[in-house]
Order: C-alpha cells, then structure tokens, then sequence
C-alpha cells in the first residue's frame, strides 16, 4: 500500500507565494513511515544535491563538508522506503512547482538565484545517470525505452511488446492515446472536452509512454532496476498555449495523476518539477568510446587555439556539448538548434519585477544594450534639435528683409534723423 504524506497544501501556497519559481522534490514509495507535518522547507543546490545523490544511489561522487552542509537538509525524505525499483523523474515547464500534486506536499524546495549558479542544480540533473552507470561499474546496463525514457537494470528484458506498440507505427500510438482519452474522460475531476481537444504530439508521445510504462512495463522491468525520465511536454503545451490555458492546465494535471497513482509494483517514484524557465533537455550518459574522446578532444583543442580570443565558442555540434561547455547557458538561456550549429539562446529575466537581459556565447553577459541606445538615441535627438534651433535662429537674424519692409525700415531712420 502506497502511503502519500500529509496533505499541507494551504501552508505550502502561503509559504511558496515568494519563491514560485523554486524547483520542488516529491517522493512517493510503498512502505513510507515518515510523516511530513513540518513547514515546507527550501534548502540550497549544493544540499539538495547531496540529498538526491543519496536517493539516487550516487553519494560517492560527492563528499560531506559538515562545516558547510546542513545536515537534516541532506537526509530529508529518508523515509525508509521498503521498494525494489527507483523511479527518478524530471517535470519540465511547472508553472508552480510546489503545488505540482494536488494532495501531495513536496519534500523540500530548492533556493535558485539570479546568477550563472542556477545552472548547478539542472547540471547535475542531466548528470546523475552517466554517474550512476559508472559507480555500479557495469552491474547495472542501460536499455533505452525511447528518448524520455531510459532503465539501468541487473539483468536486461525483453523489449516484446513495447517494442509492439511504440516501434510499430503512429496507428498504434493514435490507439493508446484514444483508450487514454476515454479513461480520463470519465473522471469527475476532469472536462472531458478538455481532454479531447490536446493534439500536442509531443504530449501525447510521453503520456501514452509513461501510462503504459507505469501500468504495463514496470512488471517486467527486474528488481534493483533505475528508471530515468525526462519529460518536456509540458513547456511544449505551454509555449502554444500560455501557462493559464485550460489545455495546459488540464495537461499539468494530467501528468500528475498519472505519476501519482498508486500501484502495488514496489516503486519508488522521485518526482523533480522544474519551473518553466529552468528546464533540463537531456540525461547525457557516459557511453563515448575511447577514440571518439580522443577526437572530441582534439576538435576542442583546434577550436580553442582558433578562437583564443573568446571564452566560449557559439557554434556546438551538440545539445549535450553546448550545455557542457557553456554551463547550460549560465542558467539565462537554452541551448537550440540554429541550422547545423547548437548555440545559446538567451532569454530574460525577472528580478524584484524588473527584466535583465543577457547576452554573450553563453548568456554570460548582462545586455545593456537596450540601455544604451536609449540613451545613445535620446541625446543625440536633443542635441540635434539645440543645434538646429541655433542654426535657426542665427539663420532669421542674417537673412534680408523684403524690398517693403526694407524700404519702411530706411524710411523711418531718415525721418528720425
């Protein structure tokens, strides 16, 4: 029986109303003991990071300063959950992380700020399953389910009817997405006109995945087994839609039930939602044969000896090198595919209600361009118009009066004389 903690969700909108845009950590697993009847608690990235590497099975890449460390930060959620299989999934595009579950408060928060730190948190998201593969030297080998999804288990299984019903077709997809819609549609929570008018393709690819993964497929994944997913349809619904779209709405709740439905499978499931603008692309693995390293080396070496002058470069031949190198854009941008080059695109900011622009590479840069031409622009007009206005006036002062009005003018001076 899966046991879901104490439902807080006043307190948690009261408290989260300042730090709406704070990544948040959920866990739900069979066997949880723990009660959370605390305030909800926002804790730093390098905490948070310690605690999720623990969860995931990859404290040893990380070392403890108790100096430094708040501890009972680091063991928050430590439940004792008594599961066999470790779901680990990453929402992308939640308006409001916090209140991502409607009966389910999050384990912690996480603090991000304004700067090219922020990028810490979605760094070591996109790296754990590469670490993981590493520290179970072997013992764990990676199958990918599709893009989103990948299982690092003990002993491989067979991909029979996955394979069936995701590599055969877009007709067995439209079928899955239809039984889906049915199911939905007879829920009171939901309008099922809704639900019925979503066609983000990319939307429905990761649900009809994910449904089937947690209702079908996780029965034949093995014990010991890791599942990682990567979810992004989220942000897609939401540039097409707005975030207080109903479709976008009816999406994010959506998604929420179905990971969290309770099942009986031994899974322990962490959920990270990640708020619009902090968005993880990609899981990068650690899969690189030694000559291709050799020759990724060397590219990078010729690149930098070609661009010495430059911190970074603004052309990558990869999402993954693109975020590598430049820090996943200093945290202010997303790495996008521009023609044959992935580069950063930056975006802006919000601070205190004012908009930072960034620019640079790699979105390093504060762009004060904007700034500057208003200013530019500005004073040039009003030293144009002074000029002008000189001109015109020394202008009047030496032009000739008319024949009539000169002819009066001479007149009146002799008559005064």
């Amino acid at each position: 029986m899966v046991k879901w903690f104490p439902i807080g969700l006043i307190a948690v909108a009261v408290s989260y109303v300042s730090a709406v845009e704070n990544p948040a950590v959920f866990r739900i697993c069979e066997g949880a003991t723990e009660q959370q009847e605390n305030p909800l608690k926002t804790i730093s990235q390098d905490d948070s990071i310690l605690n999720l590497a623990d969860d995931f099975g990859i404290a040893g890449f990380y070392s403890i300063d108790e100096d430094s460390v708040d501890l009972d930060a680091v063991s928050l959620g430590k439940q004792g959950c008594q599961s066999s299989k470790k779901l680990v999934v990453v929402v992308n595009g939640v308006d409001v992380p916090a209140l991502f579950f409607d009966d389910q408060q999050p384990v912690f928060v996480i603090e991000t700020k304004d700067d090219r730190a922020n990028s810490k948190f979605k760094q070591f998201l996109a790296d754990f399953p590469s670490k993981l593969s590493l520290l179970q030297s072997g013992s764990l080998e990676k199958q990918q389910l599709s893009k989103e999804i990948d299982v690092f288990e003990p002993i491989k299984h067979t991909l029979t009817s996955w394979k069936r019903l995701f590599f055969a077709g877009e007709d067995k997809l439209d079928a899955l997405w239809t039984d889906l819609q049915e199911s939905y549609g007879q829920y009171a929570q939901f309008n099922k006109r809704a639900i019925n008018v979503i066609n983000d393709e990319i939307f429905v690819k990761e649900m009809t995945q994910l449904n089937y993964l947690l209702t079908k497929e996780i029965e034949n994944i093995p014990e010991g087994s890791v599942i990682t997913v990567n979810l992004n349809s989220l942000v897609s619904v939401f540039k097409k839609t707005g975030v207080n779209s109903q479709t976008y709405n009816t999406c994010k709740k959506m998604l929420a039930n179905i990971l969290g439905r309770g099942d009986s499978s031994g899974l322990e499931k962490t959920i990270v939602a990640l708020p619009i603008d902090q968005q993880t692309f990609t899981f990068k693995f650690n899969e690189e044969s030694k000559q291709q390293k050799r020759n990724l080396l060397r590219r990078s070496s010729r690149s930098s000896l070609k661009h010495s002058n430059s911190a970074y470069k603004s052309c990558y031949s990869s999402q993954e090198t693109c975020i590598d190198s430049t820090g996943s854009c200093s945290g202010h941008g997303t790495c996008t595919q521009v023609r044959k080059c992935w580069t950063c695109m930056c975006s802006a900011t919000m601070d205190k209600g004012l908009s930072t622009y960034w620019a640079g590479n790699a979105c390093e840069k504060k762009d004060v361009s904007s700034q500057f031409h208003l200013l530019f622009w500005t004073s040039l007009f009003i030293i144009l118009a002074m000029v002008a206005g000189i001109k015109f006036m020394y202008e009047c002062g030496e032009t000739k009066l008319p024949g009539v009005l000169l002819a009066a003018t001479v007149q009146t001076k002799r008559s005064g004389q």
